[in-house]
């Protein structure tokens, strides 16, 4: 529990800094703007624009990079997918 707790910190952070107004917001239009002239517009949600849906890649990302391979990976990213669900309706109300 403790890992996932620690992961959807990692993930909200990230989502923070690309909110407009903050240091990675350039490379979030930049990116942004590019995923619209390729046809994919879907990629953004995962990447950067929905902290729900970054649960889920980067769990499977930072996971393994901080606690190694196991079988705990998918119970964890469930988990960090329901933390970032109530942080992202604390963050949408506030």
């Amino acid at each position: 529990m403790i890992k996932a707790i620690e992961i959807s910190l990692i993930i909200t952070a990230i989502y923070v800094c690309f909110s407009d107004g903050m240091v990675l917001s350039p490379i979030r239009v930049y990116v942004s703007n590019f995923l619209d002239k390729i046809g994919l517009e879907l990629l953004k949600k995962p990447l950067f624009d929905c902290l729900i849906c970054m649960g889920g890649i980067y769990s499977l990302i930072l996971y393994p990079i901080l606690f190694g391979l196991d079988i705990d990976i998918f119970k964890t990213m469930l988990i960090v997918i329901g933390i970032n669900s109530l942080i992202d309706k604390y963050l949408q109300y506030d």
